[in-house]
């Protein structure tokens, strides 16, 4: 039987609360028919799983439900109005729609003059924020207005045809760098290499700089700041991203809901490109342009999910240079966002919350505190049944988080059923299966002396495993080695060496 389609149930839940409530006093203003729509989007709103046999049930003496399908297609077109209505003048691309809907009523009514004066508005706003697909479509209404009025002038009509014409081949330049960007995003999402993709953009960038116009440089300086963090190299990949914040620096980039969004995660991804690969300076720059942004054009459970970014990124940053002070603090700003905000984040990203912040109280010496939140994490993957890969690494670092705890009696049965479970996944098994027999080995009463050997061994073969990059980023297991072998904090550890990569 074919499911029933939740699309309404999703735009429902994609409404914050503000959103919400000018739904229902839009609704009001329909009369009798607005209070069942307001009822039904009250039940809908309740149902964390769209339940469509659920809600007929709820409403079976209810006329409409007789005409459900009818009903619930008229409540989704009465939601987009109602968010259209509810965002109408708050960002410049809502501004330029209306305009030129404004344009098509005064041309019906032959208000040429009125149209005209419309249309030059609609040029300056457009062309101050370089919206560059919607100049076209202006300056032909333009050329319309100069064939059909009584005022035409043969100058005005030969400047705007020359106008239209760069309009149009400023579109055609810029063209191929959105290509591009969607050939990088399908290859990073599929896994298929693009040839020459690199090049390709180096060559488009050259052209973009050429011509003008910052939006189309905005989004050649992503696609080659994305490449780069794919392939490593963090420090031009970050200064892409800086690139990017200084052009949209340049203007009040808060009145669009675009650009808006450009500058948040060109903001939020270099602060995550520098937890990756610590740089303090530019960590500490891009955390005060966060902290002074402007949002007032974007919804706020975008705001949300760019904030979750924002505190993930941090956490990371803190964990891998064992700043455990700076990172107790933003723990609690975290835990402050999951308890107000959990209903507008992802499983999967509150999944990831949990982690980092288990990382932070590991750190910390919190082990028991770092536990909770790794059985927390694991709990949501396992339910979502997703990132196979981060639930297996979750586990080896619980068996490392109970080695801390010495609870020596518990750990050789949690091994074995560690060692269970990776024979059903093979991911990292490599590495995962050398960690889990060192811990085995270290956990049996053995002398400080062949301790010592042991833990100095693996950290020499570990980093010769394969996958063994990719693990260090969740969890710095040869710091902790080199913990355990001169007796000092992991968060020490990590200082010091976060300390003198800074000084080289």
């Amino acid at each position: 039987m074919k499911k029933p389609d939740a699309s309404i149930h999703e735009l429902i839940h994609n409404m914050d609360q503000n959103e919400r409530r000018y739904f229902k006093l839009f609704t009001r203003n329909l009369g009798g028919k607005g209070s069942h729509y307001a009822k039904l989007f009250d039940v809908i709103g309740e149902q964390k799983e769209y339940d469509e046999e659920a809600i007929k049930t709820c409403f079976k003496r209810e006329k409409f439900v007789q005409y459900f399908a009818v009903t619930k297609k008229r409540l989704y077109e009465l939601l987009l109005k109602a968010l259209r209505s509810y965002s109408s003048g708050k960002t410049i691309e809502f501004l330029i729609l209306e305009g030129l809907e404004n344009v098509e009523i005064l041309r019906r009514k032959g208000l040429f003059g009125q149209m005209g004066k419309e249309l030059k508005k609609l040029e300056e706003t457009v062309r101050e924020y370089d919206s560059v697909l919607y100049l076209p479509t202006i300056l032909r209404w333009k050329l319309y207005v100069l064939g059909v009025d009584s005022y035409k002038k043969e100058n005005d009509f030969a400047k705007e045809v020359e106008a239209f014409e760069k309009s149009i081949e400023q579109l055609q330049l810029l063209a191929p760098s959105w290509l591009i960007m969607l050939k990088f995003r399908f290859s990073s999402i599929k896994q298929y290499a693009f040839p020459n993709l690199e090049e390709e953009l180096e060559k488009l960038k050259t052209e973009t700089e050429v011509l003008g116009g910052f939006r189309g440089i905005i989004d050649v300086y992503t696609a080659l700041s994305l490449i780069n963090t794919a392939n490593g190299k963090m420090s031009i990949a970050l200064g892409y991203w800086k690139k990017i914040i200084l052009e949209l620096d340049k203007i009040d980039y808060h009145k669009s809901s675009i650009l808006t969004k450009k500058y948040i995660s060109a903001i939020t991804t270099a602060i995550d490109v520098c937890s990756y690969s610590p740089f303090v300076d530019d960590f500490h720059e891009m955390c005060v342009k966060y902290d002074q942004l402007k949002i007032t054009s974007i919804s706020h459970q975008e705001y949300i999910k760019h904030q979750y970014y924002h505190l993930n990124s941090r956490l990371r940053f803190y964990r891998k240079t064992g700043a455990t002070e700076d990172g107790m603090q933003w723990v609690a700003k975290f835990k402050e966002l999951i308890k107000k905000e959990e209903s507008l984040l992802e499983h999967h990203s509150t999944a990831i919350i949990y982690f980092e912040i288990a990382g932070i109280y590991f750190l910390n010496e919190s082990i028991e505190e770092a536990l909770d939140y790794l059985e927390d994490s694991i709990s949501i993957l396992e339910e979502k049944n997703s990132r196979i890969e981060l639930q297996q690494i979750i586990r080896l670092i619980k068996l490392i988080a109970y080695y801390q705890l010495e609870s020596f009696l518990l750990l050789p049965n949690l091994i074995r059923s560690f060692q269970r479970q990776l024979d059903k996944n093979a991911s990292y098994y490599e590495f995962s299966t050398y960690v889990a027999t060192l811990l085995k080995k270290i956990t049996k009463t053995v002398s400080p002396k062949t301790k010592k050997e042991l833990l100095l061994k693996a950290k020499k073969e570990l980093i010769e495993l394969q996958d063994c990059e990719k693990w260090l980023v969740c969890f710095p297991f040869v710091d902790w080695i080199d913990s355990h072998m001169l007796k000092k904090p992991l968060s020490l550890i990590l200082k010091e060496k976060y300390e003198e990569g800074s000084n080289a």
